[in-house]
């Protein structure tokens, strides 16, 4: 584990969520950012979920799928279902995709999670489906935020260095720094 400071772009929490990015600093402030002001990486997901009363399991999914939220009712917490065939950066990543599709319903007001299931699958990766497209950039945030990743590329980093500091794939860090236009 490793700490970095954290620089919000707003020193208050963000009162809605307008855009991923906006959403996972917000998580992060609001779950992972110490007295210090630090933040320790990887990223800790389970205790944002936990924080935010959602279990989470590793299950036998089809090939296909990735992950899944569901709420099977009101009495029943949120549950997050990833593949326990992928490797650990791919669950990562899936967790915090999900994560982010619970922060964006929620922020929009939309508590009836009930009976509603999300997959993670091919149809998030194409980047055709809004939905879909917020939650993969929410998960990027909130794994590699944007303060950083500049600071470890200003440090000289390189991806593969960067991928294993951040706990995610070679393959998600070289889109996240080209998305924040350092590649």
């Amino acid at each position: 584990m490793v700490a970095g400071y954290f620089e919000p772009a707003m020193q208050q929490p963000v009162p809605m969520y307008l855009a991923p990015h906006d959403a996972a600093e917000k998580v992060l402030y609001d779950h992972l950012v110490d007295e210090n002001g630090n933040v320790t990486f990887p990223i800790d997901l389970t205790k944002v979920a936990d924080d935010l009363g959602i279990k989470v399991y590793e299950a036998d999914l089809r090939p296909n799928i990735a992950g899944l939220i569901v709420q099977a009712d009101e009495s029943e917490p949120v549950e997050i279902f990833l593949n326990k065939e992928d490797p650990q950066s791919r669950r990562r990543f899936t967790l915090a995709h999900e994560l982010g599709h619970y922060v964006d319903r929620k922020s929009r007001g939309d508590d009836q999670l009930i009976g509603l299931v999300d997959y993670r699958d091919e149809v998030s990766s194409r980047w055709t489906d809004p939905q879909e497209v917020w939650a993969n950039r929410f998960g990027a945030a909130l794994l590699m935020p944007a303060f950083a990743v500049r600071n470890l590329w200003r440090e000289g980093y390189t991806i593969v260095r960067m991928a294993k500091y951040f706990g995610v794939s070679k393959e998600s860090m070289s889109y996240r720094l080209s998305a924040l236009g350092l590649s």
